[in-house]
């Protein structure tokens, strides 16, 4: 009964060397993360992120609101004076900026709301993002499937 156990942790060992060779071996692959918009999932090597709507380009801070629409795309650019945090809750952002560093910030906008732009370690509001939900057509005149169109009206003459 030992001679069975002994092979099943000889054929273990073996598996596990040869995952262990073969995820050396691999290749890496490398992502530029900087393109990326903020809070918005990694996208796959080699592709772009596409705004889906209009791109809204502000300079930080900003007194009058920012407007948007849901899948609009905001694009902060800031050079704080000092090292913070910049932090847009309800849009997912959290970003480290370096002091007297321009940086531009990609935020897509998918959801209505009023955000603020926030400087945490300084306490500053620096911006205010009004995010409105995309304006709709208004419906055609035509029945639907489910609905029966009008009947024509019934002759004088056919009626009793």
């Amino acid at each position: 009964m030992a001679v069975p156990a002994i092979r099943l942790i000889i054929l273990a060992s073996v598996v596990i060397v040869v995952l262990a060779t073969v995820g050396a071996l691999a290749p890496t692959v490398e992502r530029d993360e900087s393109t990326r918009p903020v809070g918005a999932p990694p996208t796959a090597a080699g592709s772009e992120p596409r705004p889906l709507g209009e791109v809204v380009e502000v300079e930080v801070p900003q007194k009058d609101a920012i407007e948007a629409t849901v899948g609009d795309t905001v694009v902060l650019s800031l050079t704080p004076d000092q090292a913070d945090r910049l932090v847009v809750r309800g849009l997912n952002v959290e970003e480290e900026l370096s002091a007297d560093v321009r940086r531009t910030l990609h935020v897509p906008v998918y959801r209505s709301g009023t955000f603020k732009v926030r400087l945490t370690r300084s306490h500053r509001t620096v911006a205010r993002i009004v995010v409105a939900e995309p304006a709709t057509t208004a419906p055609r005149d035509r029945p639907s499937p489910t609905t029966p169109a009008p009947a024509d009206p019934t002759p004088a003459s056919v009626l009793p």
